[in-house]
């Protein structure tokens, strides 16, 4: 029974090892996406909203009709609220503890750009409706672009960061799960030689037990009287030689 008993630890060991790392595994993936994928996914959200407010700034002081301007206008009016939802994200990512200074720099560069470039779409989308077409096109031209290049500057760059994090985060990811790997592959090698042994055990306390009461049953059925049986246990087959 002691012997079934370390088996059946063994049995547990191995499978408590074994989901032990299936949830570090779980982990470091979900970590990995909720990580640098997501600061990806904001970052590209962030230049989308910004490129979007920019066509539609651009938009109004091209078109000429009524309809079409106040389409233009519901654009960057959504665009820029894209743009702070989207900035809000990044900035509560830089601010976690796990963030580290080239999240908080790069986030830094990107706040500081938007905060010049946002009121200079908005003036731009209000002088088109106002009417006042070349000045409009003024500011889009000397203020605008150049603005609007830095920002999708900072954020390719906050991208590329993200991106490279991510992939760090796979070495890591993958240099554990070797490690785990190793780990489990030891004990699923100790405890088949455990087994191996306490199989070997069990058959040796069985088997040598019962090939002694059976030379000595064969001793009497031959009528020899004289062997000796030394009992030295109490299990059922030294029973059976008393």
């Amino acid at each position: 029974m002691l012997a079934f008993a370390v088996m059946a630890l063994a049995v547990l060991l191995v499978a408590g090892i074994s989901l032990r790392s299936l949830s570090n595994s779980d982990e470091r993936f979900s970590g990995q996406l909720s990580g640098a994928a997501k600061r990806e996914q904001l970052a590209t959200d962030v230049r989308g909203a910004a490129t979007r407010r920019a066509i539609a700034a651009r938009n109004l002081v091209l078109v000429t009709s009524a309809a079409d301007r106040e389409v233009e206008t519901a654009a960057v009016t959504k665009a820029h609220e894209d743009m702070g939802t989207g900035l809000a994200a990044l900035r509560e990512i830089a601010g976690q503890p796990g963030a580290n200074a080239s999240d908080r720099e790069l986030f830094k560069r990107i706040e500081d750009v938007e905060t010049t470039y946002g009121p200079v779409a908005l003036a731009i989308a209000d002088l088109a409706l106002e009417g006042k077409r070349e000045e409009a096109v003024t500011k889009l031209n000397n203020e605008c672009r150049p603005l609007l290049a830095a920002l999708l500057q900072a954020t390719n760059d906050y991208i590329a960061d993200a991106q490279a994090g991510g992939a760090n985060s796979i070495k890591v990811a993958a240099a554990a799960y070797s490690h785990d790997q190793l780990v489990l592959v030891v004990v699923c090698v100790l405890a088949a030689l455990g087994a191996f042994a306490l199989g070997w055990f069990i058959s040796e306390a069985v088997t040598r037990p019962l090939v002694r009461a059976v030379k000595l049953a064969e001793a009497v059925a031959a009528g020899d009287l004289r062997c000796d049986f030394t009992v030295d246990s109490r299990d059922e087959t030294s029973q059976l030689g008393l």
